[in-house]
């Protein structure tokens, strides 16, 4: 299996245009923003693995996009598409797939549902190709709003009780947990991007920016203190494991 070069081929507008395209059972029950955003940092068409797939409406725009992709999710009775094989999987657990099956693996809003993101991570460098990419999307629990509201309540947005009684969000997901859980993985992460919704609500439901309020936010740069809901490419690269020891010692 080849590994495929990175390429950022859908623009932003194909990418918005491609998410809105979708049919009214399949739109995303992400976040405003997060698909268009995981779009435009796919690797050209190669074999991916779309876990946590729901009812499949990013599986359908990874294959119209040429990609050979398998669906996976914890509950495939609700995956929608024909043709498309959806896996019976817990991503907390292994996965049901064999050491490097794929050259991409894409899991949106999943992560922080996982009692043990660590898990995950090691398991989807072992079904990655070698120099293959995980694309993962998190909310981003470092912005300057977050921070605030941390101060305050002692709570972070997304991660309130609501949230956790409501969607099981489980664990906050910081950019140093992705970057540990990678290096100790055999991974890197290469490149980090953001998409911007409107603050949550006090049952941290996302909104969606009035018209106003999305061309004032355009002048704020989207970076780590300013975007919503991060999205991470983390790289498989074998060569790394051998660089940290895992695990307690003693003299």
């Amino acid at each position: 299996m080849r590994s495929p070069a990175m390429s950022h081929t859908v623009k932003p507008a194909e990418a918005s245009r491609l998410v809105a395209g979708l049919p009214k059972e399949l739109q995303p029950q992400s976040a405003p923003g997060v698909l268009a955003t995981v779009l435009q940092m796919l690797p050209p068409p190669c074999k991916v693995l779309d876990i946590g797939a729901g009812r499949g409406g990013l599986t359908t725009l990874l294959r119209d996009l040429g990609h050979q992709v398998e669906a996976a999710d914890l509950h495939p009775n609700h995956f929608q598409i024909g043709g498309i094989r959806c896996h019976a999987a817990n991503a907390q657990e292994e996965l049901p797939f064999a050491d490097r099956a794929f050259d991409c693996v894409v899991a949106v809003e999943l992560i922080e549902h996982l009692e043990n993101p660590w898990v995950f991570i090691r398991e989807a460098m072992r079904i990655l190709n070698d120099n293959g990419s995980l694309i993962v999307t998190s909310p981003n629990v470092v912005t300057l709003m977050s921070r605030l509201t941390f101060v305050v309540t002692g709570c972070l947005p997304y991660f309130r009780d609501s949230s956790f009684n409501g969607c099981y969000h489980a664990t906050p997901i910081f950019p140093w947990t992705i970057e540990r859980a990678a290096l100790v993985a055999g991974a890197r992460v290469v490149e980090t991007r953001y998409s911007r919704v409107d603050w949550p609500r006090a049952t941290d439901i996302p909104r969606r920016m009035s018209r106003y309020r999305s061309r004032l936010l355009n002048y704020v740069p989207l970076c780590s203190l300013t975007g919503e809901i991060a999205a991470y490419r983390v790289q498989h690269d074998p060569s790394l494991v051998a660089r940290i020891s895992t695990g307690y010692h003693t003299e």
